[in-house]
This record gives C-alpha cells, structure tokens and sequence, in this order.
C-alpha cells in the first residue's frame, strides 16, 4: 500500500536555509529532533531537495524553528514578487525576515474566536 500521493506544499530552500542558519540549527538537529519533527534528516533533505513538502512536516519544521510556515513556504516572497514598482518590490523583499513572522501568528489566526 505504500508509493501513496500525498498533499505537498511548495519550499523555498534559500529561505528555509537562512532560517536554519539563522535559528543556529542545522538538517541534521532536525532530523535529530525526531520526538518533535516525526521524520529522520534524510526525509527532510529529500522533500527540501523536492521544494516541497507535506503540509505537517512544514507546521512541525516551522513550530520547532519558531517561524510561520508561508515563510518558509516563499508565500511573503511571492506576494512580493507581484508588486510591479520596482522600488516598493525592493523594500518589501529588504523587509522580509523570521523575526517579523513568528509561528505565534499562525497560532493566534488558528485560535481566533
């Protein structure tokens, strides 16, 4: 019964990469992480290498590294990919970093009364 298709959602490496770096953490200490991730490092590199990933790995991987999931996802750089004034394209893209999008804003929108 395995080779199952499973729902993915797009990653975008090099910002999944700076959040790592960033988080002073590594594939490997993810995949090490195992009780909290549920998946082993090479799993991880593997969808990573994809740019793509299921959604509850991407939710785990983001809470684990406290930052909201579209971040990793590239959601914040296609939003500023759209903008067509060069300037503004620029600023919103300078502007895009982790600290700005915890995994607490996924959190409070899902709690939301």
């Amino acid at each position: 019964m395995g080779n199952k298709s499973t729902a993915t959602v797009p990653v975008n490496k090099e910002r999944f990469m700076e959040v790592l770096k960033l988080r002073k953490c590594s594939i490997r200490k993810l995949g090490n992480a195992y009780d909290e991730i549920e998946r082993t490092e090479k799993t991880i590199r593997r969808y990573l290498d994809k740019g793509e990933m299921p959604p509850d790995l991407l939710d785990k991987i983001a809470k684990f590294l406290n930052v909201h999931p579209d971040y990793l996802s590239g959601v914040y750089d296609a939003k500023a990919d759209r903008i067509e004034d060069a300037y503004l394209h620029s600023l919103f893209h300078s502007s895009i970093n982790p600290e700005k999008y915890p995994y607490l804003l996924k959190a409070r929108r899902f709690y939301t009364f």
